[in-house]
């Protein structure tokens, strides 16, 4: 399980793969956590992948890995959330529903 601190809500959250890792960035800082081979298999092919099950925020949301592992997906369509801008814009969480 991955805590987020006080004052960190769920829409702060910018998930993104790089490589094979996934990066989980706090939306408007430059705080980021990095888990490494969060994708990847070994060379049969079998998925050898490093996943936190849960991802829980300060307003008392858990997101469980397949959950992010959607919001991976999702959030690949958008570019990140502009500078100074602290949470989701609204047509991002639209969107991301």
């Amino acid at each position: 399980m991955l805590q987020f601190g006080s004052g960190i809500s769920a829409d702060q959250l910018w998930f993104r793969k790089n490589g094979m890792d996934l990066e989980v960035s706090i939306i408007g800082t430059a705080d980021k956590v990095t888990i490494s081979k969060w994708s990847s298999s070994d060379q049969a092919g079998t998925q050898k992948a490093q996943h936190v099950e849960q991802f829980r925020t300060a307003d008392g949301k858990v997101l469980l890995d397949n959950q992010v592992d959607q919001l991976v997906g999702a959030m690949a369509a958008f570019a990140p959330p502009a500078a100074g801008q602290t949470s989701l814009p609204n047509n991002y969480k639209e969107a991301l529903v």
